[in-house]
């Protein structure tokens, strides 16, 4: 049991080590962070992010993670739902085509998340 108990201390301090990041990685994500969120509709996937950056998919997704305090896709999503919200408050598209415009084609889901990250409904934003 002690041996177990220790096992989980060492995965906890783990977890919570920072890995130390050179300029020129925090330059790369950066980059990459600007490579994902340029087209919001048609983003690349993680591994031709990773790929670009010259590192593996893990340690893209770990230096991306420790520089934004989140994971690529949420980035992705946390900016396709502002930009959403943006097209909204304009008053140019509806709510459909908000969704479509920035990559979603389920707009219930669409729905949901939009009132999880915002706390109202996309229709009653203004």
């Amino acid at each position: 049991m002690a041996y177990k108990l220790e096992q989980i201390r060492y995965k906890t301090r783990s977890a919570l080590r920072q890995y130390r990041l050179s300029p020129y990685d925090i330059e790369l994500i950066h980059h990459a962070a600007g490579n994902l969120l340029q087209d919001p509709v048609n983003p690349p996937d993680i591994t031709t992010l990773a790929a670009t950056s010259g590192m593996s998919r893990s340690k893209f997704y770990r230096c991306f993670k420790q520089i934004f305090g989140h994971p690529p896709l949420d980035h992705l999503r946390s900016h396709r739902l502002h930009l959403a919200k943006h097209f909204l408050i304009r008053g140019r598209h509806n709510v459909t085509e908000a969704a479509y415009a920035v990559g979603y084609n389920n707009v219930s889901h669409f729905t949901k998340i939009f009132t999880a990250q915002f706390g109202v409904l996309p229709h009653k934003v203004s």
